[in-house]
Order: structure tokens, then sequence, then C-alpha cells
């Protein structure tokens, strides 16, 4: 009896000093609505708090992502996301100086959170809204995937370990859709 005690002991100490090796995020809240008849922006990402490579290659990634998402004027270099913002902001203002009477507010809305995590890897789910005028505006869903250990973004076709069994899995799928 005395023996199973201490192996539950022994199990309890080892499995409580195992490390998650989770990543800690907290919410960047922007709301860049400067008037009643500006663009309404609105961004809520998650930030990496850690002073690592792997946090500063999921926050750069994040910006980057956004910046090409918001960035409608050509003559501004948008290189952050305040450039971003007014780079949207800028776009609508020179189509309501092109049609004072046609143009309606512009609105863009991105969500991000953190989709999937172990200790190898990590998954930012970004969900965008923008709309332009028109009869309806554009949503779009990316993700943004991570190894951590070698602490860069992963292109979408690294997630497989066999591309071409991966292609060939999905092409039997579409064809049976």
């Amino acid at each position: 009896m005395r023996t199973q005690v201490t192996y539950i002991i022994l199990l309890l100490v080892l499995v409580g000093c195992q490390k998650e090796n989770k990543l800690t995020f907290e919410t960047l809240s922007l709301d860049e609505t400067r008037c009643s008849e500006c663009p309404n922006v609105e961004i809520n990402i998650p930030k990496a708090l850690e002073n690592s490579k792997i946090a500063e290659s999921i926050n750069t990634a994040i910006d980057e992502e956004i910046i090409e998402t918001l960035n409608y004027d050509d003559e501004l270099e948008a290189t952050s996301i305040k450039d971003a913002v007014q780079s949207f902001s800028n776009g609508y203002w020179e189509l309501k100086k092109l049609y004072p009477e046609e143009a309606t507010s512009w609105e863009a809305k991105i969500e991000g959170k953190v989709s999937y995590e172990n200790a190898d890897f990590i998954s930012i789910e970004l969900n965008s809204y923008i709309f332009t005028g028109g009869a309806h505006g554009y949503s779009s869903q990316h993700f943004l995937n991570f190894d951590k250990n070698k602490a860069k973004e992963l292109e979408n076709w690294e997630i497989f370990k066999d591309r071409k069994d991966f292609e060939q899995f999905a092409e039997q799928k579409f064809r049976n859709q």
C-alpha cells in the first residue's frame, strides 16, 4: 500500500511540474472611429506578451495581415496599423469627394483569437468584415500558423506532412461532394 501511495505522489509531482509551454496574450482593442461621418474601424486582436522570437513573429504577422486588409490609399505606404487605418480613411474621404451624395460610411471590423496551441504549434484565427459601399460587405477568415520551436510563420503547405497525399485526399472529398 505504501508503494502505491509513493507512486501516486511521484506521478502527481511529475504531472504538476510539467511546463505547459503556452504563450501569454492580451487583447489589443482599437476603436479608430474619429467622428460620426468617419469610417468605423474596430480591431480586437491577440498580442503576444513574451519577449521572444516567436512572440515577435506572431505580432508582426498579425500586424502585416491587418495592414494588408486595411490599406486602400495608393499614395500612403502603410507600415503600421495606424497607417493602415489612415489609408482606409483616406480611401473613404477620396470617394466622398468624388461622389458626395453617394458615399455611405465605410466599416472595418477585425477580430482575432488563438484558435489552437500546443508545445510546438500555434494558430491565430483572424476574422474580418470590410464594407466599402455597394450591396454588401466582404467577410474573410485567415489562419496564421506558427512553428513555436523555429519561431517562424508557416506557409499553408508546410502544415501537412505529405502535401501530395493531402491534395489527393482533398480532391477525392471534393469529387464526392
